[in-house]
């Protein structure tokens, strides 16, 4: 690493986190109990094969070379490689693939927050809607009911 790389490489890490905290709070609501797989096949098995970071995209399957145009790890591992050992490339490209990760979580943290939100209502709707322990108690005793 070169002198002043440090905040460079600080700065994407800390995107590269962000995106994927937002996405996996954001998602949870939704997935349930299978949001661990669901992080696991989006975070580790795809960002592994697609970030181009073991094996060269032309060395790769094509459908991995295809998820290495847009895919989050490809993305972190692409950006870090300009700013680390090719300079004088630019790191639009794979800067843009993480801000694009990141308008997504935001997407997803305001998805959870609808669905959530219509969970709350509906429970309090039901909840507004059952009588009382007294009241259901004489109408159980009310023999014209």
């Amino acid at each position: 690493m070169f002198p002043g790389d440090l905040p460079a490489v600080w700065g994407l890490s800390l995107l590269y986190t962000a995106v994927v905290l937002l996405i996996g709070v954001g998602l949870h609501p939704i997935l349930g109990r299978f949001s661990t797989i669901t992080y696991a096949a989006i975070f580790v098995a795809l960002n592994f094969t697609t970030s181009g970071g073991v094996f060269p995209t032309t060395l790769q399957p094509a459908f991995f070379g295809w998820l290495h145009h847009f895919w989050i790890g490809a993305g972190f591992v692409e950006s870090l490689r300009r700013v680390l050992y090719f300079p004088d490339v630019s790191v639009a490209g794979p800067l843009a693939i993480l801000l694009g990760w990141l308008v997504l979580g935001v997407l997803c943290i305001g998805l959870a927050h609808l669905v959530e939100r219509r969970r709350t209502t509906a429970a309090a709707r039901l909840e507004r809607g059952r009588l009382s322990a007294r009241v259901e108690e004489e109408l159980e005793e009310d023999v014209a009911v």
